[in-house]
């Protein structure tokens, strides 16, 4: 035993030393670094969040890349994308959601990669808001337990999942609280009310809106959910118009809700708590991470 004292405390000084080769190689499987925060800085056009701040301080690239759970969708039967012919001619120049009484507050998923059930029951939480229904957030976790299409704190693709709302809409979140795990599909409520009967607001005409004027047309109604690619930098983002800085590593695919846009930008909610970027919220270069290319998922909703 003194042995292994003595031993575990020559690595607790290794590590404090700076430049002990143990500490780099702790240093190098953290996602968020001091040197590269300051590096950032000095490069970037939009502002940086202070390393002591950063709400991924602490996360390993393992534990981040496993958060990540926007998942290409494995078919897209019964979806279709919204014609051209459809597209709202006299949109605003600027449009924000965020600011509507209907948009729901900012979550976070936490380390399962629950992304995509997020995108999908917040963009339907906060459309039935908008027809008049106002049931608050509704379940991510049931998409998580029960959605068989998806792989829960795996990932999950954001059409299936307003397939299955489609279907069978979605329990409040009272019903089943989100838990960030998985779980078996539960057919009960935790607050004592009916499993079917808590279900509301389902989905109607599904659909995709492709290409910069398909998405701004579909958010004309409200909230829509899209994907994007994930670069290491915007884990340091706090504020600005958020551009890729060219050498940052990808990291995977993320869902999260699109609320609005301006000149040369899209305004998203994402599902990394309300302390990372503008509270919650980050603004987005309507060319970046190919976020305009995947097109956005939205639906009609029945309260």
């Amino acid at each position: 035993m003194v042995i292994k004292a003595l031993i575990l405390g020559l690595l607790v000084v290794c590590c404090l030393a700076d430049e002990s080769p143990l500490k780099k190689i702790v240093e190098e499987i953290r996602i968020i670094t001091k040197d590269f925060t300051d590096e950032l800085k000095k490069r970037v056009t939009w502002v940086v969040q202070d390393f002591e701040d950063n709400v991924f301080k602490g996360w390993t690239n393992e534990e981040f890349r496993q958060s990540l759970g926007d998942r290409v969708a494995s078919s897209a039967d019964g979806y279709s994308v919204e014609p051209e012919s459809n597209y709202k001619q006299d949109a605003p120049a600027t449009l924000d959601w965020s600011t509507n009484n209907c948009t729901h507050a900012i979550r976070d998923q936490g380390k399962c990669a629950s992304c995509w059930a997020f995108s999908a029951a917040s963009i339907v939480s906060d459309r039935c808001c908008l027809k008049g229904s106002d049931h608050g957030w509704l379940s991510p976790q049931e998409l998580v337990s029960c959605d068989k299409t998806s792989q829960g704190c795996q990932g999950g693709q954001r059409i299936e999942a307003l397939q299955y709302i489609e279907k069978k809409g979605l329990v409040h979140e009272s019903c089943a609280p989100y838990t960030g795990k998985d779980g078996h599909c539960p057919g009960y409520c935790v607050d004592g009310k009916d499993w079917g009967d808590s279900h509301v607001c389902k989905c109607t005409n599904a659909r995709n809106c492709m290409g910069e004027k398909g998405i701004i047309s579909c958010l004309s109604t409200g909230p829509v959910g899209v994907g994007m690619k994930i670069y290491e930098d915007i884990l340091y983002y706090k504020s600005g118009v958020y551009k890729w800085d060219g050498k940052s590593k990808f990291q995977g695919l993320h869902a999260i809700k699109l609320v609005g846009y301006g000149p040369g930008y899209w305004k998203c909610a994402n599902t990394w708590g309300a302390s990372w970027g503008m509270d919650g919220y980050f603004m987005i270069g309507r060319d970046e991470c190919e976020l305009t290319k995947t097109g956005a998922v939205t639906c009609d909703v029945v309260p």
